[in-house]
């Protein structure tokens, strides 16, 4: 009978627990989209790799102007990214007419000039608001689909509390490499922060005794 008590409340433990991981996942799942978006520094790295025949030009390597843009919305990127009026006038230095009241406005441009063979890493602030991001690549004679990146801001989903968990989302760092070749944009590497999985791992339970126990009492 102590046998069947003990196992009773180990099958009683392994039921709460499994209620509570599905309580876990489904305060994961339903987690709100419009989490904040703070100012961060360096919160966007870009490793760019340059081949030596960058920009190739009449058999001869160019530099090539790097544009790093910065938006609330997707849409906002997607329309100057297809709009060659726009992305000449970003390259021209001037801009993009976007509606700031509606919120379609580019938050924040930063240039950079690869040599030919150069690698180096850029360390972006992340501009208030930021959620997506679009790199532009200028090549002659003039940058098209490949030479244009747009991904969004990763997000960290995190938890706090073990009985009553709380889930957390926040904008986490975005990290890419990209390598650049003679005629466009070679490759491009994501490097994303995993998100932490719920812990709802199971005490480890010696049943040596109960049985030693059961079997001096029989």
């Amino acid at each position: 009978m102590i046998i069947k008590g003990k196992n009773l409340c180990c099958f009683s433990l392994i039921w709460m627990l499994s209620g509570c991981a599905g309580h876990q996942s489904s305060l994961q799942n339903s987690a709100k989209p419009d989490l904040s978006a703070p100012f961060s520094a360096g919160a966007i790295s870009v490793t760019l790799n340059a081949r030596p025949d960058l920009n190739l030009v009449n058999g001869m390597a160019n530099s090539c102007t790097i544009l790093v843009l910065q938006a609330a919305k997707a849409e906002t990127l997607e329309q100057i990214l297809i709009n060659p009026v726009k992305v000449k006038s970003l390259f021209a230095g001037a801009g993009v007419g976007t509606d700031a009241a509606n919120g379609h406005a580019v938050l924040q441009i930063d240039r950079y000039t690869m040599m030919p063979g150069q690698t180096t890493t850029l360390h972006v602030d992340r501009a208030m608001h930021t959620r997506y991001m679009a790199l532009i690549a200028g090549y002659y004679p003039f940058p098209g689909k490949q030479h244009q990146i747009q991904e969004d801001i990763p997000v960290r989903k995190y938890k706090t509390g073990w009985l009553n968990p709380v889930w957390h989302r926040e904008l986490s760092p975005l990290s890419l490499a990209i390598t650049l070749g003679s005629e466009g944009i070679i490759s491009t590497q994501k490097n994303v922060q995993q998100s932490q999985a719920p812990d709802v791992s199971l005490p480890d339970i010696d049943l040596t005794e109960t049985k030693n126990s059961g079997a001096d009492k029989q």
